[in-house]
């Protein structure tokens, strides 16, 4: 954490990520690396991104568990970025990455919800029939 706030830190280079992912990342600092267009919406961020080196492409949006990543339509790790940013290792060439957000949970409430809510309206209605 202290490295963040160091004055020697530069995030266009380095990027702090937790400890599992050592041996599991396989990027480099990349100056060439650059995102080419990024659309960017409430559940959703599309980015086209160009690198000579495998990269990391670090979103400024706060890490959350909900949100998964796609390279090219491919799952693919989303890691936790400097404490609380995303990140994605991003392979050389140009890709398309996605970042999006899936709360599975919150699907399911709402499934079960609207069960027990159609159950209860078929209830009542059956109730005023008597």
């Amino acid at each position: 954490m202290q490295a963040l706030g160091s004055p020697e830190f530069r995030p266009r280079e380095a990027v702090y990520l937790p400890p599992e992912a050592r041996g599991n990342v396989a990027a480099a600092a990349d100056p060439e690396a650059k995102v080419v267009s990024s659309k960017v919406s409430a559940r959703a961020c599309e980015f086209t991104t160009e690198a000579g080196h495998g990269a990391m492409l670090v979103v400024a949006q706060s890490w959350y568990h909900c949100w998964v990543a796609e390279i090219d339509g491919r799952a693919a790790p989303l890691w936790r970025a400097n404490y609380g940013f995303q990140a994605v290792a991003v392979p050389a060439g140009r890709h398309q990455v996605r970042l999006l957000y899936e709360d599975k949970a919150f699907r399911l409430g709402s499934v079960v919800s609207l069960f027990f809510l159609a159950l209860w309206g078929a209830g009542f209605c059956l109730q005023r029939r008597t």
